[in-house]
């Protein structure tokens, strides 16, 4: 609300968006195939081609199909149950663990108290419960003799502790994470504002024109509006909240088709986004890279 009060352009009219490149680039490929299936138009994919309502009638059928895809992925909610799942199996112990400088283990073995004894310890357990067979020495050329002079090296040092993850771990490196992300965003779409890419995005929002006495205009920055605002756009909230659950969701599931099915379905969501106008490709491409790096900071 103060970033959209403030904006003078965007509240007496609807100023010119920024160009988009990357929402150039998705809306020729939704095209593309969207005019290659089946019912959906004239095929057209080329925005020269055709006649204007068959253009028109394309890109309403691009809409469409989007709006449906999203409504049908339903990535947030999806992550939001994975994120949850994850939870559930870290209190039953069912996760990978964690060394104590933070890397992810493989299986349970690794933080076993066998393994924490010395390597020396555990090669002569191993070699008192299963004894090797005795060979016969068979006679070797003497060698040249020669001094050698050795050093005495340290003794083994055992192998650090590993401890399992737990899920207060994983909440609070989560809310570290998505904090962090927050007060990147506020503090970048509050240093440059960007003009909306919504036509009279300010009039539909919030009331016009703004109130003049100051308890009534910072009342309304405290009134719910599901909506959201018009201009704090870089980076986008969306994508910090759907980027931190990606991220705590596949660290616990450690399972590489897993991971690539999640962020693919991720990237498919912000391409949507950046495809209905809510949101700059650029807000969304660093609202991703900037919360993963959070998330590696924060291990």
């Amino acid at each position: 609300w103060v970033v959209s009060a403030t904006y003078r352009p965007g509240i007496d009219g609807s100023p010119e968006p920024l160009q988009d490149n990357g929402r150039w680039a998705l809306e020729a490929l939704a095209r593309a195939l969207v005019s290659a299936m089946p019912g959906w138009g004239s095929g057209t994919g080329n925005r020269n081609g055709g006649t204007k309502m068959d253009r028109d009638r394309l890109d309403d059928n691009v809409k469409k199909a989007l709006q449906r895809l999203r409504r049908g992925l339903n990535v947030q909610w999806a992550l939001v149950a994975g994120f949850a799942a994850s939870l559930v199996c870290l209190e039953l112990k069912l996760g990978r663990y964690q060394d104590e400088m933070g890397g992810d283990c493989d299986s349970y073995y690794h933080y076993h108290p066998y393994y924490l004894q010395p390597q020396q310890q555990r090669l002569q357990h191993r070699q008192s419960t299963h004894p090797q067979p005795t060979k016969q020495p068979q006679p070797q050329p003497q060698p040249p003799s020669f001094t050698l002079t050795t050093t005495t090296l340290p003794p083994t040092q055992p192998t650090p502790y590993r401890r399992p993850r737990t899920l207060a771990g994983l909440a609070l490196r989560s809310l570290l994470t998505l904090s962090s992300a927050r007060l990147i965003r506020t503090l970048s779409f509050t240093l440059t504002v960007l003009p909306s890419q919504i036509p009279r995005c300010y009039p539909r929002r919030f009331p016009h024109p703004p109130p003049t006495d100051w308890p009534a205009w910072l009342k309304i920055g405290f009134l719910p509006n599901s909506r959201g605002g018009c201009n704090d756009l870089i980076l986008s909230g969306h994508a910090t909240v759907t980027s931190t659950l990606a991220c705590a969701l596949t660290s616990v599931a450690g399972n590489g088709t897993l991971s690539r099915a999640v962020w693919t379905l991720v990237a498919v969501d912000y391409a949507i986004e950046a495809l209905e106008g809510l949101h700059y490709s650029v807000d969304m491409w660093l609202g991703c890279v900037v919360t993963c790096l959070l998330w590696v900071l924060t291990r």
